[in-house]
């Protein structure tokens, strides 16, 4: 099946949820990050939070409000891609709301597939989503579903 693409749009990264920024950087609809300056679509990362296993992508981003001392010599910060954009497009969310991935691919932060859940909405889809996983075992004699 043809993917379908859709415009991609762009939006300053609000200064209000994330003022280190100061403005420098821009989201898209498809989960891409760039500095506004150049233009230039910044690299993205796999990164593996050490207590769930999950992966997510990442962005370094240079930001002039952080202070350039000690192991952050070059006054980077890492972000996680699904945060900038949904905040970037989607409405004011209350605090603590958490940013869910609707296919369960936390790899694909296209706009469309996020959503902000409570903690415990979050919780509750995970779960199911879990549980709803089938395993298929193929047998010489027939097909089950477990």
């Amino acid at each position: 099946m043809k993917e379908v693409l859709y415009p991609e749009e762009w939006r300053v990264i609000p200064v209000s949820i994330y003022p280190e920024l100061e403005g420098l950087y821009e989201a898209s609809t498809r989960g891409r990050i760039s500095r506004i300056e150049t233009k230039r679509v910044k690299s993205t990362y796999l990164k593996v939070s050490s207590n769930k296993n999950k992966p997510y992508m990442v962005v370094d981003l240079n930001t002039p409000a952080i202070i350039k001392t000690g192991r952050n010599k070059k006054g980077r910060k890492k972000y996680y891609v699904h945060r900038l954009v949904a905040n970037t497009f989607l409405e004011h969310v209350p605090e603590n709301y958490q940013v869910h991935h609707k296919d369960g691919n936390k790899l694909n932060n296209n706009l469309s597939n996020l959503v902000f859940l409570s903690p415990s909405e979050h919780a509750r889809v995970e779960t199911e989503r879990r549980n709803h996983k089938r395993v298929i075992k193929v047998s010489k004699s027939d097909t089950t579903v477990s």
